[in-house]
């Protein structure tokens, strides 16, 4: 699935090795984890805050909640198009932010991702 998908095709855009099909370095196991995401939600037609719901899930279940923010948060043509100057993100990088929620590494996280989508699959015999 991962070598026809999305992410995948980003990878090799970005010039980042994969390796049996599966994502090897934590940008593709970020774009991965949004491409499966999206994958699910859209299949619904849920709303992006949503996806975003599912996203901070999967990053607290990987660990990588600061990491995949750090990257996001250092990709200036994202910051400049949806922050304000005056932005808390903006002005200060997010850091002290991303400091406090580095805590939450030490926590075992189970989440679902698919809790907003989750009565939809279940009730998959229904709906067909």
């Amino acid at each position: 699935e991962f070598a026809n998908s999305p992410a995948r095709k980003l990878s090799e855009s970005f010039s980042l090795d994969v390796i049996g099909g599966k994502p090897i370095t934590l940008k593709q196991c970020l774009l991965s984890g949004i491409d499966n995401i999206v994958k699910l939600h859209e299949k619904h037609n849920k709303s992006m805050d949503s996806c975003f719901k599912s996203f901070v899930c999967f990053a607290l279940n990987e660990k990588k909640l600061v990491s995949f923010l750090r990257i996001i948060l250092k990709t200036m043509p994202l910051v400049e198009n949806y922050y304000q100057p005056w932005s808390y993100t903006k002005k200060t990088g997010f850091n002290d932010a991303l400091h406090s929620l580095d805590r939450l590494k030490s926590i075992d996280f189970r989440l679902p991702i698919n809790i907003s989508v989750r009565r939809f699959t279940n009730n998959k015999d229904l709906i067909e």
